[in-house]
């Protein structure tokens, strides 16, 4: 039989997409001696910018690899095209059906499709229909992305040649940036996107008539360069700095000056200058057009800055979607100017401005819809007397200040309100906290100039912060209408790496007087709140303190850890104290777990406002699947301000004030409510016939104890050994029957630390971490006591061998493994437990209820093969646990198994999305 030939499929799928209005796909375009897949151009771009599609028949990683390969091969630094890479399944090379078959067979296929970037970054693949491509081709801001692409390679190029002409560590002394091989590497990136950022800006500042004789960026670009002598070019463009320097826009180029400065001697260096100022030309005034942080993606995926100061880049979708839910068409009346101006939004940990970025574009839409008014005089209004941002790093807050001005060029420097604030050791010997020290200030009217950093000016000596404006000079307490935000969550033992250990502990003891003062102004709540192992938990009471008494709104970005353990509870309590809860949207698609980049954590978006006289019940949106553009984050955003059906974006579930107020707010776990309330039922049996595992047994020690007194492999030379139960694979763990898997030698020096934890092994054991897509078995019963490493033991209080059968039961039937899903912490599909989070599991009370049943069950099966989670409503096994469940907790075995159908069908546990949005039809 006859397979088709890669071509044939082409033209098919141009033809497929050509059916769709607004687009126009042409097959097999010749470009030099190859020709291009399939050529795409769409009405919905900003400009007539092609697509190029790159096909391969087979959807394989390495089919995959081939495709983007060579997509990107057809990019250049001057393309003014984009690229896709695109894999057909291979069922589809069956020759022996007719064009028409084919055709059709391919229009209800899933075929997989990605974006390749100009640069060799990392790389989303989607799988739909030809539908979905269609929808996604129509509804991606071509231009964002060409423009972003175009200025991450530019930038990545620069930094290159920064650094092989030997000046990193010149930059890192401009920058006031550590050198180690490490930092000297992002030396040169910042270095490169601070002249970057300014080029930009040089070439917006043509526009502004008292600047008109400031060289412009384009004329500086007219002197040639001549081979052997110095770049003229370079020359000018300093001259021309300095003279934008002495009138204004301090932020961006007294830092660029600096970097200038350093390199401007060296022939590699002003080639790359003259390279950033090339690229500033072509895209600066598409860029304004654009209204997205372009500095913030990049700054925040090439540099190592979040594993210091724990901050995280929100994407600029998640940004939009939060800033138009917050600011929804009913926040104030968007046809008067004269309102909005009175508005006061801040972000107390802006970082590169996204979600001040996302901010004020909502405001000018939404003016420009209710007022049909041109937003330019609005954008100078929301830039200088409407949006704050605060943060601890200066190079973002000078990106910020950046982003905010390209819009409009004419903003007053002096005007905006964008500060550095200081943080760890200072010149006096105290130590600051940045943002979260105006909590120690907040009452006492301290002058905010006193907890802002000066920037170094061109020659690297000390200057005045932006000037605050008069009336601004006092505490922020109480100012805002809006706090907005995604606050670093990172762990004290990580962040803050950048310092010694003395000047590490000395901001953390800075961080404990400050809680200290909160609790002596009477605010024992907010104290409460305050977790000290976390930096983010301050930001709750912060919040409390910037937003006014009433009609204010808080809008943030939280790890949806916060909202559902144990350790949280305090925070919630607060936040239900002082707001009205009244939307929590957590991200249940498996691919798209987060509102952040470079973090694996689950994150939700918490929409909370001062309360009225009546409390309401607060939503929880479980999204089935992010949204992807911000053609959909738009559109979800309406839906929800709507109160409109979700349809295929996901679940609305309400719940009740009551178990808000009480800090339950588990809902944020699980997709289907039902199951929300399944484990609101459970707990209410705690007390009575269920109670938390701590308080019946022993469990430790986790596995990172274990594996720092262990080495995994034997040694012939060890005094004595001790089994382990080290890995959880789901090929091997696929029943309750368990044995070691390593015979683990005690590490040198550590031989009486192992001695002390293998008198805490145990028969019984719980996984401490598992993959909720492919788990078989949460707890596992050995022949031997054992030690675990993804495994921690569970010693009953007093020898109880039936209890612990029994456990192990209860831990692998439905209503364990809904526990179980109910203290997921950091991912909600990857958990991993704290010792806590495995001592609060609620479990049968054997001094309430008969457990033999459970033990019963598991002498029965505890040989067999469990099924995976995403299967369990179909695996015999469980419903043999189930029934013995049920019996335990006198509860209807249809109950159960209609909670095993929910679990297995959670996106989270199946792996799966639950549905698309958004399809167009064809013609």
């Amino acid at each position: 039989m006859a397979n088709l030939r890669e071509e044939t499929l082409n033209t098919y799928l141009a033809t497929l997409l050509d059916q769709y209005d607004g687009i126009r796909a042409t097959p097999e375009i010749r470009d030099g001696s190859e020709a291009i897949d399939i050529a795409v151009t769409h009405s919905n771009a900003t400009a007539a910018i092609p697509i190029f599609i790159e096909a391969k028949i087979g959807d394989s990683a390495a089919n995959r690899r081939k495709a983007a390969q060579q997509a990107r091969s057809r990019l250049s630094p001057a393309s003014q095209a984009l690229a896709w890479g695109l894999c057909y399944p291979t069922d589809l090379r069956d020759g022996s059906r007719s064009a028409q078959v084919t055709q059709r067979a391919l229009a209800a296929a899933h075929i997989a499709f990605a974006p390749v970037p100009l640069v060799d970054a990392t790389i989303t693949w989607r799988e739909g229909t030809v539908a979905d491509l269609a929808n996604t081709l129509l509804n991606t801001d071509l231009s964002q992305e060409r423009v972003a692409d175009a200025i991450e390679y530019t930038v990545r190029q620069v930094a290159a040649l920064l650094f092989e002409a030997g000046c990193a560590s010149a930059l890192a002394d401009a920058l006031a940036l550590p050198k180690t091989t490490k930092d000297l590497r992002a030396a040169t990136l910042i270095a490169a996107l601070v002249l970057s950022n300014a080029a930009l800006l040089h070439h917006r500042l043509r526009l502004v008539d008292h600047l008109r004789y400031v060289l412009p960026l384009k004329d500086a670009l007219k002197k040639p360069p001549i081979l052997g002598q110095e770049d003229k070019a370079a020359k000018a463009i300093r001259q021309a700095w300095e003279d934008i320097l002495d009138i204004d826009y301090y932020p961006v180029f007294a830092p660029a000056l600096a970097v200038l400065n350093k390199v401007l001697d060296q022939a590699e260096a002003q080639a790359a200058v003259r390279v950033i100022a090339q690229n500033a030309v072509v895209y600066a005034d598409e860029l304004a057009s654009l209204r997205f942080d372009h500095a913030g993606p990049l700054y925040h995926r090439l540099l190592a800055s979040a594993k210091y100061d724990g901050s995280f880049y929100t994407n600029n979708v998640s940004a939009l979607l939060l800033a138009r839910l917050a600011l929804s068409e009913k926040a104030v009346d968007w046809g008067d100017a004269s309102a909005i101006a009175k508005l006061k939004v801040i972000d107390p940990a802006c970082g590169t401005g996204t979600l001040l970025m996302a901010a004020m574009h909502t405001m000018r839409d939404r003016h420009e819809q209710t007022a049909a008014a041109e937003t330019d005089l609005l954008h100078l209004t929301l830039v200088e007397d409407v949006l704050y941002g605060l943060d601890i790093n200066r190079h973002g807050i000078q990106l910020a200040a950046c982003n905010l001005t390209l819009g409009n060029p004419r903003v007053d420097y002096s005007r905006m309100n964008l500060f550095t604030m200081r943080h760890g050791p200072q010149a006096d010997g105290v130590a600051k906290a940045g943002s979260v020290d105006i909590l120690a200030t907040a009452k006492d009217e301290t002058d905010l100039a006193s907890l802002t950093s000066p920037l170094p000016t061109a020659e690297g000596l000390g200057a005045e912060q932006v000037e605050l404006s008069v009336g601004r000079n006092g505490s922020l307490a109480g100012q805002f209408d809006l706090v907005i935000m995604n606050p670093p969550f990172t762990r004290n033992d990580i962040r803050n790496r950048q310092y010694d250990s003395h000047n590490r502990r000395a901001v953390q003891e800075r961080e404990i007087q400050i809680a200290q003062f909160v609790r002596i102004r009477g605010d024992e709540l907010a104290f409460r709140a305050i977790d000290q192992t976390s930096v983010r938990t301050f930001f709750s009471p912060l919040a409390d303190v910037l937003l006014k008494s009433d009609r204010a709104i808080l809008a943030e970005v939280v790890p949806t850890t916060a909202l559902t353990s144990a350790s949280g509870i305090n925070e919630r309590k607060f936040l239900a104290d002082r707001f009205q809860i009244d939307t929590i949207i957590t991200s249940h698609d498996p691919r798209r777990i987060n509102f952040s980049e470079n973090t694996s954590i689950h994150e939700s978006l918490l929409l909370a406002r001062r309360p009225g006289e009546e409390r309401k019940p607060t939503r929880f949106i479980s999204l089935a699947r992010m949204p992807r553009d911000a053609h959909e984050a738009i559109l979800l955003s309406d839906l929800i301000n709507g109160g409109k059906p979700l349809d295929n974006w996901g679940t609305e579930h309400a719940w009740p004030w009551p178990r808000i107020r009480e800090g339950d707010w588990n809902a944020a776990q699980f997709y289907d409510g039902a199951l929300a309330d399944a484990i609101y039922d459970l707990a209410a049996l705690a007390g009575t016939w269920l109670r938390p595992a701590g308080e019946l047994c022993h469990i430790e020690p986790e596995g990172r104890r274990v594996r720092d007194a262990f080495l995994r492999d034997q040694s012939p030379t060890a005094p004595w050994t001790a089994p382990i139960l080290w890995d959880h694979e789901t090929s091997v763990c696929v029943c309750m029957d368990a044995k070691a898997d390593v015979v683990g030698t005690p590490k040198p020096r550590k031989e009486s630390y192992a001695r002390f934890l293998t008198g805490k092994a145990s028969r019984l054991l719980i996984a401490n971490r598992l993959r909720t897509n492919t788990v078989r078995t949460a707890a596992c019963y050995a022949k031997e006591p054992l030690l675990g490493s993804a495994w921690c033991p569970v010693r009953p209080i007093g020898p109880n061998p039936v209890l612990e059968q029994a456990l192990c039961a209860w831990w692998n039937s439905t209503p364990g493994s809904l526990t179980l899903l109910h203290c997921r912490a950091k991912a909600l599909d990857y958990p991993r437990y704290a010792l806590n989070s495995l001592r609060s599991l609620l479990i049968p009370d054997p001094h309430h209820v008969d457990v033999s049943p459970l033990a019963e069950a598991f002498e029965q099966t505890r040989s067999q093969t469990l099924l995976p989670w995403p299967q369990m409503a179909e695996c015999p096994v469980r419903a043999v646990l189930d029934q013995a469940a049920a019996r335990v907790l006198r509860m209807n075995g249809r109950i159960m198994a209609d909670w095993r159908e929910r679990i297995a069908a959670e996106p989270t546990v199946s792996g799966g999305v639950v549905g698309e949005s958004g399809r167009k039809g064809g013609k």
